[in-house]
């Protein structure tokens, strides 16, 4: 059971990404890749090195997602419109956790708002929109028990 949900500084739930009646969690969720460059000082013929500089990248996690279908376009739109605040946060704190007990933390940043198929504004065949992707970026390291993701 993998649980996605935004959440405040708190840790209390503002948005749950992984539910049975409006958003769920699709299969192909990347956390993305820890990005970290350094650079060593290496003195030869002595052994062992001195690090000089490390840097770490912004990472991009990819997050599919379905809406189970709603039963009026206004359903769709409050659940979109809730998605979309969290997405247009400068900052936010997205909580996921993988096997029910394991939690970890991403600071994300302000992330594109993708638009939903068929259009949110067609009224008349939007009761069950298409599955979309999120690309939010993230702090390269996660907070959580464990190794780093």
């Amino acid at each position: 059971m993998n649980a996605l949900k935004f959440v405040d500084s708190a840790f209390a739930e503002r948005l749950n990404l992984d539910t049975t009646t409006g958003w769920v969690l699709l299969q192909g969720f990347d956390p993305g890749n820890e990005s970290l460059e350094s650079s060593w000082l290496f003195q030869g013929p002595y052994p062992g090195a001195i690090p000089t500089a490390f840097r770490q990248e912004i990472v991009t996690m990819s997050i599919p997602l379905g809406m189970f279908a709603q039963s009026s376009y206004a359903a769709v739109k409050v659940l979109y419109e809730a998605l979309v605040t969290e997405l247009t946060r400068s900052t936010n704190i997205l909580r996921f956790t993988p096997d029910g007990s394991t939690v970890y933390y991403f600071d994300t940043y302000r992330a594109a708002v993708p638009t939903l198929f068929p259009p949110v504004d067609d009224a008349a065949n939007s009761k069950h929109p298409h599955p979309i992707t999120l690309s939010i970026p993230r702090h390269p390291v996660a907070r959580g028990v464990g190794a780093y993701i």
